[in-house]
């Protein structure tokens, strides 16, 4: 006997609209998350860099961050560490290597150099070193002054017209701003002065370099290496960009202080995309874009003599507030769209 046909109902009505219209793009949907999960994998894995022994991680920001398998600088015929006795002598390894070739720059152009007082770089782990608001992460270093006087005080002297080593220190300042690695150099407006009398008297250095070594005479500047803070009289705070170690913390920070049970932090800021136009620089886009020059060269992995593209895109992070999925409001409609136009809308679940 044949079957009856009965009429469909509303509801299976809509759930066979539903599947017709959400069917396939739900299909494809599934493959694509897929095909993009493996190959976000595979490419997270082929970027993953090859941490050994002589890797170290640098992770967050200087003045809110970590530092793992930090490399310790000791002293030698060249350096005085004073901080080692505290265990606040440990940096990334590229910025330990770097203030080694520092001083060995010094004392091969000046014959009988005495050593240089190192003060505090990082702990083992990083973290906060009080009173620093900064040395958290490993890449940052301070250290004094090259002075006339063949002493070697084991501390930090103000340096003035009278006691300091214009001719080493100078040789210093112009390894330092030759390093592309150096991102920041702290010294005060005073010492400043005398240095830049000398490089520009003496030494015969032009006003255009002198502009992007010191901020003396300016007031401020977000160009030149070597800026003013308070507190740095007696000693030279440098900051290195410390890239390897800085990318090697970005991928695997969060994972290796997951396993130590330590804290993360997280950044506030939000990524922005500035495309490069004619007769941009770096410094023009940092002035226009109202950021640091170091910060965007440390952001877009470039160097203060690198050439920019027209169309060049270049990353900037500004303060901002994160992006928070909004959840929908209890007996709020849900609509969803799908493909070729088609909208499926779900009202509240009845309680």
């Amino acid at each position: 006997m044949p079957q009856r046909l009965t009429k469909p109902g509303r509801g299976a009505l809509v759930a066979a609209a539903v599947a017709l219209c959400f069917g396939p793009w739900v299909a494809v949907a599934r493959t694509l998350s897929v095909v993009v999960n493996a190959g976000t994998q595979i490419a997270h894995a082929q970027a993953l860099p090859a941490l050994d022994a002589h890797t170290s991680l640098s992770i967050g920001e200087p003045n809110r961050g970590r530092l793992l398998n930090g490399v310790e600088l000791e002293s030698d015929a060249l350096l005085n560490v004073r901080s080692g006795a505290h265990g606040e002598n440990f940096g990334t390894r590229e910025m330990v290597d770097a203030v080694r070739r520092l001083v060995q720059v010094v004392a091969d152009a000046h014959p009988g150099t005495p050593r240089l007082v190192i003060g505090d770089l990082s702990r083992a782990r990083g973290g906060r070193i009080r009173p620093h608001k900064s040395h958290q992460s490993g890449r940052d270093i301070d250290i004094g002054f090259y002075l006339k006087a063949p002493s070697d005080p084991g501390t930090f002297v103000p340096a003035t017209a009278a006691n300091l080593d214009l001719e080493r220190t100078w040789t210093l300042i112009k390894a330092l701003h030759e390093d592309d690695g150096v991102q920041y150099v702290f010294i005060d407006r005073r010492v400043q002065k005398l240095l830049h009398a000398f490089a520009r008297d003496i030494k015969g250095v032009d006003t255009e370099t002198l502009s992007q070594i010191f901020e003396y005479p300016q007031r401020k500047s977000q160009v030149a290496l070597v800026r003013h803070r308070r507190g740095h009289r007696n000693h030279i705070h440098i900051r290195y960009f410390s890239p390897e170690a800085v990318a090697a913390g970005e991928r695997l920070g969060p994972q290796m202080l997951a396993r130590l049970g330590e804290p993360q932090s997280e950044s506030s800021k939000v990524r922005q995309v500035y495309r490069v136009r004619s007769g941009d620089t770096l410094a023009r886009i940092a002035q226009r874009q109202r950021v640091d020059l170091t910060d965007l060269m440390r952001w877009n992995h470039l160097k203060r003599r690198s050439k920019l593209h027209i169309g060049q895109s270049v990353a900037i992070f500004k303060p901002g507030a994160r992006l928070v999925p909004k959840v929908p409001a209890p007996g709020a409609v849900v609509c969803h769209a799908g493909p070729f136009g088609a909208v499926g809308c779900w009202p509240p679940p009845r309680t």
